[in-house]
């Protein structure tokens, strides 16, 4: 049976060009985009949502100076705290983010790529490397969002919590209440499940903030990989609930098809509150931390309002919690004293607190990028094709569809249609997978090189050279992942300057083991390719090499591990920089509550304090890690009846 989009196509596809954009340039693309918002501005006030979007801070804001919680950063895990702490009338809440409003084409999945090239980015780059990133600059970009959602802005909206055995783990090195079935009502408390047969799982939650639904278009590629995993045995209808391990549809925070950012989920519903006040533009500089007493008291931020700026400082009657992420979060700590003393003294910081730790245990998800495969025997499937091509989706056909239908591809998020999880031959538990595969419906050629080149900071000769001759063809790209890699690496300050990006000491591959497990999944990804459901596809990985790797026979492990040192692409899944711990392991930052050690009243609650990251994308468990976070400021306080 044909889809709603097709259907639709099919009636209009007389009257509406479908004709793919070309020439497909930034600039042709700018204009598509400028027409699409300017339609979304007459055609669906349900994006536009002027009544309940956050776009400035509340007038009387400007003269109260005392709050009872003070929340530095509103992203995913800070926009969930601000958000449950203000449902107590009684509490004052303050919330500051270092970004603006979110802004319209942040809700539409297919532009996705494009906001990390936008000034909501923190466009953060990480310290060289000679062993990675070598056709990149020997470094990587790292997007954090810098807007009100913060990173649940740019994300690929994949809604997927890892493994029981991830937080069972949490517990067992000493974090009493962070064991599976500890957070699972916590992930639960934030859902809405939307997905048709979820919706009586007990794995599941019904009516929270945050809508959990699969895409509402997918490339019909993404259909012949489901098929294909069926054929294998290994589709997996729920990666969230009884087993991770398989085959899925990726399930993802959105709501009515649209991004359901952690802004729009917990702020926007909470945004009448007169007890909620939220700060744009106003990037916090210091933690006020009293050094005799050790008690944190209030926070300085630079507000910044239409170019005229001035430093501000607020005070907390209660706590100040840190949400600013796993990269600025310690970075805020080292600059208010706390963290490594020695590091803290070479950069003119008096400390108030030694904490080793601060900074250290950096962890992220990494793949190898760019691994395509042609789809040469192109069967059309639909009005689109068979894979997503970039000037094959941004049509006028398109458009319609999206502003006056709520249908077609640019419903469509590619790189969030399909997830496998599996078992390396190393793996010793078969019930707690380290390894994940992306089954993208489009290649690193599919956008002309606009876009994924870009975003990944790859050399143009590089990329010509090896995608070049196969620019705008119909594709298929797996991103196959080590899900807990052994890597660690660092945040370190660059000087006392808190408007000075921090070091990035990117976790990749300084552990040799990493590579071993990556090598294994390169081949769990390709040995997926040839599912007899592609056979009729004819796929071929596109046989062109990166610059130095020339002497690797296709397919070999040196092919794999020189393809990961020149085209290493991070999945922004930085966390561990605060590690939660017991007061026992002098690494550990904040303890089991969150608190951090050895500073009164003073929180940090985001990714950065996960001991280890979670095998697969971490913006669900930082989910839960503000819903349980923000639970137990309020049992603290003795409203465990609100929690």
């Amino acid at each position: 049976m044909a889809t709603l989009a097709q259907q639709v196509a099919a009636a209009l596809y007389g009257s509406l060009s479908n004709r793919p954009l070309t020439p497909l340039t930034h600039t042709s693309v700018v204009s598509y985009i400028t027409i699409l918002l300017f339609e979304v501005f007459i055609y669906r006030p349900d994006i536009v949502d002027t009544p309940n979007r956050i776009s400035t801070s509340k007038p009387e804001f400007d003269f109260q100076t005392v709050f009872d919680f003070i929340v530095v950063g509103a992203g995913t895990a800070g926009s969930v705290v601000a958000s449950r702490l203000s449902e107590n009338p009684s509490w004052q809440v303050l919330l500051i983010e270092a970004g603006g409003g979110e802004p319209l084409e942040a809700e539409i999945p297919y532009l996705t790529p494009m906001l990390s090239l936008d000034d909501l980015n923190w466009n953060f780059e990480t310290e060289p490397s000679t062993t990675w990133g070598l056709s990149q600059g020997n470094r990587c970009k790292w997007a954090r969002g810098k807007v009100l959602g913060g990173s649940s802005i740019l994300n690929t909206v994949a809604y997927v919590r890892g493994n029981r055995r991830d937080f069972d783990q949490w517990r067992d090195i000493g974090n009493p209440g962070w064991g599976y079935a500890d957070v699972l009502p916590y992930f639960k408390k934030s859902e809405d499940i939307r997905i048709p047969t979820l919706l009586n799982s007990p794995f599941h939650g019904r009516g929270g903030y945050l809508g959990i639904e699969n895409l509402r278009y997918q490339s019909p590629f993404t259909d012949i990989i489901i098929q294909a995993a069926r054929e294998l045995g290994i589709y997996n209808e729920d990666v969230n609930g009884f087993t991770q391990v398989g085959v899925t549809r990726t399930p993802c925070n959105l709501r009515d098809g649209l991004r359901d950012s952690m802004s729009k989920a917990f702020l926007r519903p909470a945004k009448r509150r007169p007890n909620l006040h939220i700060s744009l533009n106003s990037q916090a500089t210091k933690v006020l931390i009293n050094p005799l007493t050790k008690v944190a008291e209030g926070v300085q931020f630079l507000k910044n309002i239409s170019g005229f700026t001035y430093m501000k400082t607020v005070y907390a009657r209660k706590e100040v919690i840190l949400s600013a992420g796993a990269v600025q979060s310690p970075q805020l700590l080292m600059l208010s004293g706390v963290g490594p003393s020695n590091h803290l003294s070479q950069k003119g910081i008096y400390t108030i607190v030694n904490s080793p730790g601060v900074g250290q245990n950096l962890q992220d998800h990494v793949a190898v990028g760019g691994v395509t495969y042609i789809i040469n025997n192109n069967t059309n499937i639909g009005p689109w094709g068979t894979s997503a091509v970039m000037k094959n989706v941004l049509t006028d056909l398109s458009r319609t569809l999206f502003t006056k239908f709520r249908t077609g591809p640019l419903y469509s998020l590619p790189r969030s249609e399909a997830n496998m999880f599996a078992n390396s031959k190393y793996n010793k538990d078969p019930n707690w997978p380290d390894i994940q595969v992306v089954l993208i419906p489009t290649g690193s050629n599919s956008d002309g090189g606009l876009f994924d080149r870009v975003g990944n900071g790859i050399k143009e000769d590089a990329y010509d050279r090896v995608y070049g001759n196969y620019l705008n063809n119909y594709s298929f790209a797996i991103s196959p992942v080590f899900s807990r890699p052994f890597s660690r690496g660092s945040i370190q300050l660059k000087d006392n300057n808190p408007f000075s990006a921090p070091l990035i000491y990117a976790p990749y591959y300084n552990d040799p083991r990493d590579m071993k497990y990556m090598i294994e999944a390169c081949n769990i990804g390709h040995r997926f390719t040839k599912a007899p459901a592609f056979r009729r596809f004819n796929l071929t990985l596109i046989p062109n090499k990166f610059p130095g790797c020339e002497q690797f026979p296709i397919l070999s492990d040196g092919y794999w591990e020189c393809q990961a040192r020149h085209f290493t692409s991070p999945f922004w899944h930085p966390c561990g920089t605060c590690k939660m711990g017991p007061k026992a392991d002098i690494m550990a930052v904040v303890d089991s509550r969150l608190r951090v050690h050895k500073v009164q009243r003073l929180r940090v609650i985001d990714a950065s304090i996960m001991p280890f990251i979670t095998s697969g994308n971490i913006n669900s468990p930082t989910i839960m890690i503000g819903e349980k976070g923000a639970s137990m400021i309020k049992q603290d306080w003795s409203f465990g009846w609100l929690s």
